[in-house]
């Protein structure tokens, strides 16, 4: 039987524990294991009959999420301080824009290739005046595992692609964006799952060595590839 009552006061003190403990924490009452309602109520009463409201300024910190404590301390003696001991930070959600920025950038800095979308690149130049070239790169991307949303007899989707020319130390020397979007019938969609994508970009760059890199990324799933080609101009 003893052994029954201790099993019994342990399972009912790991379930008043998290409510004790979420009372204590925002700054709440717990009446543990009483019946006495008209002291708790007499209680909450009490404390409401004075209080004061503070205010103050959020630490000008990342929005992640994260649980941020809070510490309040008087210098008058004898108080006792019921607060509230913390707050979660609001956690930013990523626009659209700024997702697609931040996955582009993070593929421009990777030392590898992405392989999600087939990607491949080309080139060629001309010298435009003594001492710079304009050279026109050719991307060729594969869409055969892209998924492309079929909304009202059409076949969406919007595919960015950013060029960039890095110098032989990795610092950046020129770059070009272009997206594309597409509302296809199923004929055209057809023969863009045959032929795939080809778009055409024009950088202008002093005679040198250069690692181009090219990223694709696709809106509906934010799949990507990428590529990397090193070039000697002329």
């Amino acid at each position: 039987m003893a052994q029954k009552q201790s099993v019994y006061r342990e399972d009912r003190t790991a379930q008043e524990e998290p409510l004790a403990r979420l009372s204590h924490e925002t700054a709440g009452l717990f009446f543990r294991n009483s019946n006495d309602l008209y002291r708790g109520l007499q209680d909450v009463v009490r404390r409401q009959s004075s209080y004061y409201v503070l205010t103050y300024a959020m630490p000008s910190q990342k929005a992640d999420g994260s649980f941020r404590r809070i510490k309040l301390e008087v210098n008058r003696p004898g108080l006792e301080l019921s607060y509230r001991k913390g707050y979660y930070a609001p956690r930013e959600e990523m626009t659209f824009e700024r997702r697609k920025r931040e996955d582009i950038l993070e593929a421009l800095q990777a030392p590898g290739n992405l392989n999600e979308i087939p990607v491949s690149l080309s080139y060629n130049y001309y010298q435009e005046d003594e001492s710079s070239y304009g050279v026109s790169f050719l991307t060729h991307i594969g869409i055969r595992g892209l998924n492309f949303l079929d909304e009202a007899a059409r076949r969406k989707n919007l595919i960015h692609i950013v060029v960039v020319a890095f110098d032989e130390n990795d610092r950046y020397i020129e770059g070009l964006e272009r997206s594309i979007e597409f509302r296809l019938l199923e004929t055209s969609y057809a023969s863009l799952l045959d032929h795939g994508i080809r778009s055409k970009v024009e950088l202008k760059l002093p005679f040198g060595r250069y690692k181009i890199k090219a990223v694709v990324r696709e809106s509906t799933q934010g799949k990507m590839g990428s590529v990397t080609k090193a070039i000697e101009i002329p």
